[in-house]
């Protein structure tokens, strides 16, 4: 009788002990597990920039010329103040209206812009189909927009003429693109 007793007294101990313990931890765990909450401020920013809006201001024209006998080359730089040059046995006529192809470029202030051109080898006609070779040259593949949101850029040329090129005007096109880089 004693001994069962002794382990009533023990057992009776022991479920104390598990109760206090399992009290003490139902306490204690929602506190444990609660999560911190903390507040951030983040900054968020959008630059949205205007539409960029090309135009050309003059179209590209190198002059009047006899040719000679023999190939001859015309170049014209990409440049505010042009520079003409020859090669070969052309004669200048007159460089009356000589202009680089002119382009303004107009968007959001301080941009910087890339220019795209075809700088390929291209032709020009007459108006009995005959060509003549170009290729172009651009003064500037990228372009800062100044603080008003204009900036230019300029489109020369190097044509080659043939001994006996025949008569006309010879025209053509090229393409310029402008993205923001």
């Amino acid at each position: 009788k004693n001994i069962f007793m002794y382990l009533c007294v023990v057992m009776r101990g022991a479920m104390s002990t598990v109760f206090v313990f399992a009290a003490l931890l139902w306490g204690v765990l929602p506190a444990v597990a609660q999560v911190k909450t903390q507040n951030v401020t983040v900054n968020a920013s959008l630059s949205v920039s205007s539409a960029l809006t090309l135009t050309q201001e003059a179209a590209l024209f190198f002059g009047y010329f006899q040719q000679g006998t023999g190939e001859s080359t015309v170049t014209l730089t990409a440049s505010q103040n042009p520079q003409l040059s020859t090669t070969g046995t052309l004669t200048i006529l007159s460089t009356q209206g000589l202009s680089p192809g002119i382009f303004r470029v107009s968007g959001t202030p301080n941009a910087s812009v890339n220019v795209i051109y075809e700088n390929w080898v291209h032709s020009l006609y007459n108006a009995s189909n005959n060509s003549v070779n170009i290729s172009y040259i651009c003064s500037a593949s990228n372009i800062i927009l100044n603080t008003s949101g204009i900036g230019y850029f300029y489109i020369g040329g190097t044509i080659t003429m043939w001994w006996n090129q025949p008569e006309g005007t010879y025209s053509g096109t090229y393409t310029a693109t402008v993205i923001y880089n």
